[in-house]
């Protein structure tokens, strides 16, 4: 809806606001405002006769039906990117006297204390981020899934705030990190203290709703009521791909009473297949007797495209570009239709089990999908709400509902998962609402290939002589992705999973190691954990290392001091890990990260254990099997090293005996010798073997040293 900005306890923050505002005045093209402590300016471009001031808030404003001019100023002041839908019923319920939410919202700051700041938060129903300036403290606060985006930075006693990166990296600041969504931020001007504290959690169910026709019924109306608050008084549209979650919005929104402009957009050309998507949304928007606006690009303006996303959403992951492309163009057509909304199905694979990953172990889908719900604000949101803005049109998403959320996190696996469709409760609607088996049971496919931008990227880049996508967009300008840690254990999983997200451009700026000293431990791989020294050598990668007793739930503390170490050592923004299948592990990690306001990556979840052996071999990483436990492996697999034959006797073992191919179960453990984020190469000079018994021991190295590789 809105950009704000703000920067404090520098001597020249007007003049700064100012740059740093112009650098995202697309986000609103109505009013711009500017708050200096004493002084408030309105304008109609960013441009503002500031005096000299340390401390200053701004505003760009883009307006849906009216406004109200921002930053609002009492007793505080206030700048708000926000949409609450309940804003009437508060004022009513609260006794205010207000014209718009923001105003509804100001009034309410003014007069709660700020202990009982989250008493407020929890009567809010809608997406905001805001800040409130009061005496000598600033307030930061964002929906709690993050729809509204803002980040911050505090530099040399400077603080700032802003809708997006980019403007502050133009007010001088050089490490921008975005705000968690369920932490409430907290600067205090005169001791230049950063606080915060968690003030909203994503659960577990207590109990989950039985798979009744009641149900289905009750999701109806909640989602009915969902699209029904978002839908503004002019014209709206909706990015739409023909798969089942746009379908079911534009569906509601017709027996809401209303007919949204479709919006689809991809790369066409005659070197290209036919983008799979369009076909799908053009029967799909026959069916709804709705009007389709296709935005096609060829195939020769892709490059500039290309590098105009990357200057956008302040990435170079390939995934989050190949994805931005369509929503882009079609965001880019909405503007050009006359739209200032539009509706976006983002949330419904999240909440629903739509990722096909999640297929291998329905039971677990409601873990999924808090570890979805906690991740939403870095891997998509913020870059559909960029994209969106960019052209000047405000994104909607009705599946990240305050009401739908608990809803479809206590739905039992049947009504997402069920053998052959996934998202079960979604068909359902649509067989309750009639519409076509065409649409009810359309698979879902990625938007990055519908699109043709992930086949367009691969082209481009193969054209270009880079050895991947990454690369070339690595080429396209300076912005990176954020700098992560990487969770090493000294086996596979965490060195591959290491190596996944430097490839997709994300600095690896330390590696995080626990040294568990029990050889049980529930977290942590334990065999040869000193040999990651070795390896943090041999990848040129600095090492925080954290001893642990390995005892149940005690270990998560020392893994919380040893984050806490490398964000301050290193400022890692992000950790990356190696899980595979273990909630236990996974949900542990990202329950850390999430309190100390770091973004949590795991690129192996459910990837299938025997691909993931192959992959390893295709990625030429050497590593040898450092420990066993389990029937079927003897002491002659100890020291060995990962090949063909082994992943065929592991298969095998996991066809009779129900092994973990990939070690899942505590199986085996391994140690990486080589890997492509090595420098050189590890060799074990000595090593001895300890059996416990015929089916368990261990492969201990006494002494080991790097070598060059071979080119």
């Amino acid at each position: 809806m809105c950009g704000i900005i703000g920067v404090f306890n520098d001597p020249f923050a007007g003049k700064k606001l100012v740059v740093g505002m112009q650098t995202i005045q697309h986000r609103g093209t109505d009013q711009y405002g500017l708050y200096a402590g004493t002084v408030t300016y309105h304008a109609k471009k960013p441009v503002f006769p500031v005096k000299k001031t340390q401390n200053a808030i701004g505003h760009c404003l883009h307006s849906i039906v009216s406004y109200q001019e921002q930053p609002l100023v009492g007793k505080g002041a206030l700048v708000a990117n926000c949409e609450l839908y309940n804003w009437k019923e508060l004022a009513k319920k609260h006794k205010i006297d207000a014209q718009n939410d923001a105003e509804l919202l100001f009034k309410l700051l003014e007069k709660t204390p700020s202990n009982r700041m989250e008493t407020l938060l929890a009567e809010l129903d809608g997406d905001y981020a805001f800040a409130y300036w009061k005496e000598n403290r600033v307030f930061l606060c964002r929906d709690p899934v993050g729809v509204k985006p803002i980040w911050y930075a505090l530099e040399n006693n400077r603080f700032g705030f802003a809708s997006e990166a980019k403007a502050l990296y133009a007010m001088g600041f050089s490490k921008p990190v975005e705000q968690n969504p369920r932490h409430l931020f907290c600067y205090d001007l005169i001791h230049h203290r950063l606080d915060n504290r968690s003030w909203f959690e994503f659960t577990s169910p207590v109990a989950f709703t039985p798979d009744t026709e009641h149900t289905l019924l009750e999701f109806e109306k909640i989602f009915l009521n969902a699209v029904k608050k978002r839908i503004p008084a002019k014209p709206f549209g909706i990015l739409f791909s023909g798969g089942i979650d746009s379908v079911i919005i534009a569906a509601a929104c017709k027996r809401l009473g209303h007919t949204p402009a479709l919006f689809f957009g991809c790369i066409s050309d005659l070197d290209l297949p036919e983008p799979s998507d369009q076909k799908a949304a053009e029967d799909a928007a026959a069916e709804l007797g709705l009007t389709l606006e296709v935005h096609s690009v060829s195939l020769s303006k892709a490059p500039a495209l290309f590098a105009r996303l990357v200057s956008l959403i302040e990435s170079t992951d390939p995934v989050k570009i190949a994805v931005a492309t369509g929503i882009d163009l079609a965001s880019q057509k909405a503007h050009e239709k006359g739209c200032k909304v539009v509706f976006s199905g983002l949330g419904s694979d999240e909440l629903f089990g739509g990722y096909a990953r999640q297929e291998k172990s329905p039971q677990n889908a409601y873990l999924d999908s808090i570890s979805y719900l906690r991740k939403a604000y870095e891997k998509d949101l913020y870059r559909d709400d960029v994209l969106t803005m960019h052209h000047h049109v405000e994104l909607r998403v009705p599946y990240y509902d305050r009401e739908l959320i608990p809803f479809a996190l206590q739905l039992p696996d049947t009504l997402k998962i069920s053998a052959p469709h996934r998202k079960v409760i979604l068909r359902k609607l649509a067989h309750h609402w009639k519409l076509s088996p065409a649409i009810e049971n359309r698979p879902k496919k990625a938007g990055q290939y519908g699109s043709n931008a992930d086949k367009t990227l691969e082209k481009i880049a193969k054209k270009e002589k880079y050895p991947s996508k990454s690369a070339y967009l690595a080429s396209l300008g300076p912005k990176t992705n954020i700098p992560v840690a990487a969770l090493i254990s000294g086996g596979k999983d965490s060195w591959l999973a290491a190596t996944i997200l430097a490839e997709r451009n994300y600095p690896l700026s330390c590696l995080v190691s626990l040294q568990s000293q029990n050889p049980d431990s529930y977290m942590f791989h334990t065999p040869n954990i000193s040999a990651v020294k070795l390896q943090a050598r041999a990848s040129r990668i600095p090492l925080v290392v954290q001893t642990t007793p390995g005892t149940k739930e005690k270990e998560l503390d020392d893994l919380r001091v040893a984050l806490v170490k490398a964000k301050e050592k290193y400022g890692i923004q992000g950790v990356v890990n190696g899980a595979l299948y273990s909630n236990y592990q996974r949900s542990r990690i990202e329950k850390i990260c999430d309190e100390l306001g770091l973004k949590s990556f795991s690129p192996l979840w459910h990837v299938d254990q025997t691909q993931e052996l192959v992959e390893l071999l295709s990625r030429s990483f050497s590593l040898v099997f450092s420990s066993i436990a389990c029937q079927g492996l003897t002491r002659d697999w100890l020291g060995k090293p990962l090949d063909p034959a082994k992943i065929a006797e592991l298969s095998n073992l996991h066809k009779k005996l129900g092994v973990n191919v990939a070690g899942e179960g505590g199986e085996y453990e391994s140690l990486v010798l080589d890997c492509p984020l090595f420098s050189k190469k590890i060799r074990v000079d000595q090593a001895t073997i300890t059996m416990q018994n015929e089916n368990t021991g261990r492969y201990d190295i006494q002494k080991a040293v790097l070598i060059p590789k071979k080119h």
